[in-house]
């Protein structure tokens, strides 16, 4: 569920003209990398690499490649801004 939430907050934006300008489309991943869930956190990140590569074999979003930017949040539950 925390990735589908994930997904739409970064697939959102790219519906507006600013996120069209560039030649790559960059989906975030945040998840632990690091420490004691970094088993977990690796795994879904291998996936959405795979993914993308899958979708860059097929030429990518509307011709434009896509690009997973990975994102270490340490298992650490604090806010957005804080």
């Amino acid at each position: 569920m925390r990735r589908l939430i994930l997904a739409a907050a970064v697939i959102a934006p790219m519906l507006g003209h600013a996120a069209w300008a560039e030649d790559t489309v960059k989906i975030g991943y945040i998840d632990p990398l690091s420490g004691g869930g970094a088993s977990v956190g690796e795994g879904g990140l291998k996936t959405f690499q795979y993914l993308a590569d899958e979708l860059n074999a097929k030429g990518g979003i509307l011709g434009r490649k896509v690009e997973i930017v990975p994102f270490d949040n340490k298992s650490w539950p604090r806010k957005f801004g804080q």
